[in-house]
């Protein structure tokens, strides 16, 4: 997702915020034919984030800061490079980088505070970061009080939300995204995470509204297309369901989440060659450390039933 977004980078759960900031000039043409060159470092760097080459993006941003270093877009953006850079390192296992990478980050967050005090997704990130290190009344302290300073706003209910679901406190999640959707009623985000309280709480309908509200911001959004397909393979619509998986992979090859749904939907199906194909495609998606499943338990009840299959055949 290019970082001109202001959806985020919500399909990881919303624990972030995306960069915000528009990528001036990258594709404008200038006197003749071909692209004209990302002149600045910040450009640059926004270049080369939306890449995910976060190590090129943090070298450009902080070449942007040495020009200077009261811009808030190279610093929030500096930040959230560290951040996505420690959040890639913790999923593969080295959790001392990741502190130093998180460490990082924060220092960046506070610093766009002290020149930006109502920078509302810094605050809203480093009250993410705060939340993981364990201080998580602090954390909801920091997300109420931009709540309070930003009444008008979806996303740090939103956020606020997202902490309330993680502690099992669905009833209270549901009314932050609630009271978040009367101010932003299309707000990607908190469409979003409503579906995924409503569906676990099986108020199947409400979820379903929630997440086609998602779509008509975003037609493409894998979180939604994902969160919907769940919806309608868990109230007997299988077709609905595969076509919207479908759909996901279509917009992302890549997506783990999308393979491992798709697998479980096959498998229950019987299409069992089609469930072998995507958990290996999952598996090789996988680097989180442990893994999202056990691939070598799938795979090996899968070729179990296939070979069994043959033999029946036979």
């Amino acid at each position: 997702m290019p970082p001109a977004s202001e959806r985020g980078r919500r399909r990881r759960g919303l624990a972030r915020v995306a960069l915000t900031l528009l990528l001036a000039g990258a594709t404008a043409c200038g006197g003749g034919p071909g692209i004209t060159p990302i002149r600045t470092p910040f450009n640059r760097g926004v270049y080369h984030h939306s890449r995910g080459e976060l190590d090129a993006a943090i070298a450009e941003y902080r070449d942007a800061l040495d020009e200077d270093p009261d811009d808030v877009r190279a610093r929030f953006n500096l930040a959230s490079a560290y951040d996505e850079r420690g959040q890639a390192l913790r999923n593969s296992g080295k959790a001392d980088a990741a502190r130093a990478e998180f460490a990082a980050a924060e220092r960046e967050y506070r610093r766009v505070l002290e020149r930006d005090p109502d920078n509302v997704r810094a605050a809203v990130n480093l009250a993410a970061l705060e939340h993981e290190r364990g201080e998580r009344d602090a954390a909801r302290r920091r997300l109420q009080a931009a709540i309070d300073a930003h009444d008008d706003l979806a996303l740090p209910r939103t956020a606020l939300a997202l902490r309330l679901l993680e502690a099992g406190e669905l009833d209270a999640a549901r009314g932050q995204l609630e009271a978040a959707l009367r101010r932003e009623p299309m707000d990607l985000g908190a469409n979003v995470l409503l579906g995924q309280i409503l569906a676990r709480q099986e108020r199947h309908d409400e979820a379903r509204q929630a997440y086609r509200t998602a779509l008509r911001r975003e037609p493409n959004d894998p979180g939604a297309l994902l969160g919907l397909a769940r919806v309608e393979a868990a109230t007997g619509r299988a077709g609905e369901a595969a076509t919207l998986v479908d759909q996901a992979l279509l917009v992302d090859r890549r997506n783990l989440d999308a393979h491992l749904l798709a697998a479980e939907m096959h498998e229950q199906a019987g299409a069992l060659e089609d469930a072998v194909f995507h958990y290996w495609q999952a598996r090789a998606l996988d680097q989180g450390k442990p893994p999202r499943a056990d691939y070598r338990e799938h795979l090996r009840v899968l070729y179990a039933r296939l070979l069994d299959g043959v033999t029946r055949i036979r």
